[in-house]
């Protein structure tokens, strides 16, 4: 009768490249360059633009009241 079981090499092996896919992933999320880092870079270009063009509409209001 042969033994149909996982082996513990195969066990270990499954861990150790769940953890590396992890750790890639991680890095990708939270790294310097990751996607947190993206989003707030985006985000406060997104604000600037706004604050921008409300000084924009805010001159041009200015302007045509003269």
């Amino acid at each position: 009768m042969k033994n149909k079981g996982i082996t513990l090499i195969a066990l270990v092996i499954t861990i150790i490249v769940l953890i590396i896919l992890s750790s890639i992933t991680l890095s990708l999320v939270i790294g310097k360059n990751g996607l947190f880092e993206k989003a707030k870079s985006a985000k406060e270009k997104q604000e600037v633009a706004v604050y921008l063009d409300r000084i924009e509409v805010a001159r041009r209001r200015s302007r045509s009241c003269k």
